[in-house]
């Protein structure tokens, strides 16, 4: 008997919750029991609504690399929005005020910051000052901060690495990053 193959959603659903083990309650092999036994009359299930609001604040890492919707695409109850501008400081977010009108205005669950990844190392005074200027906004609508930090580039210029600062590599820089 030759079976029609699963569906990519549900594959990726089963193994993902099987590896990471997502609920406690999850067997693998009663959802792929209950989708060979659907009735096919039966219809689609309604699409799972956000139960979580979560605004991306930050610069190009955040936006060329699409955060909010991947993250979206790794759990339907998250829906993500984003404020970002190229090589922009959080200091310049807040000082725009586009960023603390969507705080204030959004009913957001989470607020996840996203700095310029040496300016923690380079005004490290400044970086906390925004840090906790934002978080206190989130926290005022009852939103979760969540400081997302951005990693050292491998592909920069010998000369962003012969700074002090930097640590002299990548991989110092991202040890004084996590530091």
């Amino acid at each position: 008997m030759h079976r029609a193959p699963l569906p990519l959603s549900l594959v990726i659903t089963v193994t993902t919750a099987t590896l990471l083990g997502a609920c406690d309650d999850f067997d693998p092999t009663q959802a792929l029991y209950r989708y060979a036994h659907r009735d096919s009359t039966e219809a689609p299930a309604p699409p799972v609504a956000p139960q979580r609001k979560v605004l991306f604040i930050g610069n190009s890492l955040t936006y060329y690399n699409d955060l909010p919707s991947l993250v979206q695409s790794l759990d339907a109850s998250i829906a993500a929005e984003s404020v970002t501008a190229g090589g922009v400081a959080l200091s310049a977010h807040w000082s725009a005020g586009a960023a603390p009108l969507r705080i204030a205005q959004g009913h957001y669950t989470h607020v996840v910051l996203q700095e310029r990844t040496y300016e923690p190392l380079t005004n490290p005074v400044g970086f906390h000052d925004y840090v906790r200027r934002f978080a206190s906004a989130a926290e005022a609508t009852g939103a979760k901060p969540v400081i997302f930090e951005a990693w050292a580039h491998r592909d920069q210029s010998d000369e962003m690495y012969a700074n002090p600062w930097s640590g002299g590599s990548p991989d110092a820089m991202q040890s004084l990053l996590l530091a």
